[in-house]
């Protein structure tokens, strides 16, 4: 029942109570900041870090830095070598800090062959520093001119991870041949990648241009042999898409399941 309640995403009746079972927070807290030449080393770099078990792996895409530069925020980002494609946060917990201290460190030596460069963060301080870059991203969006809007149309699409790369270049080059310009960040460990759309609202045609994207956008995600909605629900906006997504057959039973005995 509880998968079946999940699954219909609020359309077959609603959670109205929870009990949580809380586990103690980790004493034990690093981090780790990679940066990725090329789109091409996101997988090995995500696998070599999942082996050591993250309890976070965020992607900061080159237009998430760019956007920081862009709003003045230079001195957040990192000192990345020229070229930077991406960037990882990973976050590791564990009971102790000698044993965060050691998956650190194991991380470090894993990526170093990959990434063009690895910087740790074992300090309360070191950790806020680089995480700030992570939630610069709102307050930036928000505070867009006038003539421009932060719309998530194609926000929650996952890839399987071995084609991560691949539908972040198609992202970057759907929107340059649209002239839209697009942020792209999110959770590199579940290949779940959240894309803001930044249309000029005062340019004519932008709502043809978004909706090019998104239908061009969502016809690559299910060639990849993704999903449309890793985590945030397909609702209204993606509704149109669940036949292609999962079939005729399997749609049949999602409307019998919900037809009244």
């Amino acid at each position: 029942m509880l998968d079946l309640l999940i699954g219909s995403e609020g359309t077959l009746g609603f959670i109205t109570e929870i009990g949580w079972r809380l586990d103690e927070i980790p004493t034990g807290r690093t981090g780790l900041l990679a940066s990725l030449g090329s789109l091409d080393d996101l997988e090995p770099a995500v696998q070599a870090v999942n082996r050591c078990n993250p309890s976070a792996v965020e992607l900061l895409d080159r237009t998430f830095l760019d956007l920081v530069a862009l709003a003045g925020r230079e001195s957040q980002l990192p000192q990345t070598s020229p070229g930077t494609q991406a960037v990882l946060l990973i976050e590791f917990e564990r009971e102790n800090e000698k044993a965060a201290l050691g998956a650190v460190g194991d991380a470090a030596r894993a990526l170093n062959p990959i990434a063009s460069q690895v910087e740790t963060a074992v300090s309360p301080a070191e950790r806020e520093r680089i995480w700030t870059l992570r939630h610069a991203a709102s307050p930036i969006l928000a505070g867009l001119s006038n003539d421009r809007r932060s719309m998530q149309v194609i926000e929650d699409g996952c890839v399987p991870l071995p084609r991560l790369g691949e539908y972040i270049r198609f992202l970057r080059q759907t929107a340059e041949a649209q002239d839209l310009t697009v942020v792209i960040f999110g959770h590199a460990g579940d290949g779940n990648v959240h894309v803001n759309v930044l249309p000029e609202l005062t340019r004519r045609g932008w709502k043809e241009r978004v909706t090019a994207l998104f239908e061009a956008v969502n016809a690559e995600t299910l060639r990849l042999g993704g999903t449309l909605s890793g985590e945030h629900g397909d609702g209204r906006l993606r509704a149109g898409w669940l036949e292609r997504q999962y079939g005729p057959d399997v749609l049949e039973l999602f409307r019998g399941i919900k037809t009244p005995v």
